[in-house]
């Protein structure tokens, strides 16, 4: 299965093919030992930066030395060697970044019937879309653990920039976990804010560089002290009779650090949040197979 190519992508392909100079670039590339031909490789198809694959298949964000020779991971035949070789490259040793929403596309995508991107991909960025889609969720990430080769996986929510709601890692958190504990993969989890209608992935491609808050620690079960002082700050909160309305103001009213607070509000609050939720899904998987044996 191949993305459908834009007509800029296709026409960049069609004038690369039958020019002069692409094709011997490729006669050359041949002649070279293989050791050779992937130091060559890497300068020619390896970036700093995440290269983003959109919905179509196309590529953005490409550093304009990557342009000229990215055709080299097209298949010209059928058994093309040469580009099976460069696809190698060009995909174990850069960064992509995808839409959640593209991923089951993503996985199943084969190039000339060459080879798979997703079985070569080492490290990958998966970026939600708005904070308030409840479609995106577990049935995507879950493709994520057929990548052979994933070695670094960021899974970026996005979040709104004053007073959001928070990171949307409920429909995906079962998934998470199961990604959490791979063996090979070091897992990291991410928080974009923007303003209200920026969450499309036009406007994530355009902020790609923008700083990203670090929201893993979420995963990390919290202690029985750190619980408690979570508990307490619900019990404020909820009795709260003033004018305040951040809840980091609120504890600060009632006599806590503004530190703690922040911590308590920010960082705790989401560590026995997710452990209510882990502990509610296997409440109901117990309940399910109570069902299912009666």
């Amino acid at each position: 299965m191949d993305f459908p190519r834009s007509k800029q992508a296709f026409s960049q392909t069609h004038q690369w093919q039958t020019s002069i100079t692409g094709l011997l670039e490729r006669q050359h590339l041949e002649t070279l030992l293989p050791v050779n031909r992937a130091s060559v490789f890497k300068q020619l198809l390896v970036q700093q930066t995440p290269i983003h694959i959109l919905a179509d298949g196309s590529f953005c964000k490409l550093e304009e030395r990557l342009i000229s020779s990215i055709q080299l991971i097209s298949p010209l035949q059928e058994a093309d060697s040469l580009a099976v070789e460069a696809a190698q490259t060009f995909y174990s040793c850069n960064e992509f970044a995808i839409s959640v929403s593209t991923i089951p596309k993503f996985v199943a995508w084969s190039v000339g019937n060459a080879y798979l991107p997703s079985n070569i991909i080492t490290r990958l960025v998966a970026f939600y879309g708005s904070p308030f889609d409840s479609k995106e969720g577990d049935n995507e990430i879950m493709l994520l653990l057929s990548m052979p080769a994933l070695r670094n996986l960021r899974l970026v929510f996005q979040d709104y920039k004053f007073k959001g709601p928070g990171p949307n890692i409920r429909p995906s958190l079962k998934t998470i976990m199961l990604l959490k504990a791979h063996p090979n993969l070091h897992l990291t989890l991410q928080v974009r804010k923007a303003g209200h209608g920026l969450f499309s992935e036009e406007a994530y491609v355009q902020d790609i560089d923008m700083e990203l808050e670090d929201i893993t620690v979420y995963l990390q079960p919290p202690t029985i002290e750190e619980e408690r002082a979570v508990m307490e700050s619900r019990a404020i909160i909820a009795n709260y009779k003033g004018g305040a309305a951040y809840h980091v103001t609120i504890l600060m009213e009632s006599g806590w650090s503004w530190e703690y607070s922040e911590k308590v509000v920010h960082e705790l609050s989401w560590r026995v949040r997710v452990m209510e939720w882990l502990e509610q899904d296997r409440l109901e998987m117990l309940a399910s197979q109570d069902v299912e044996m009666t």
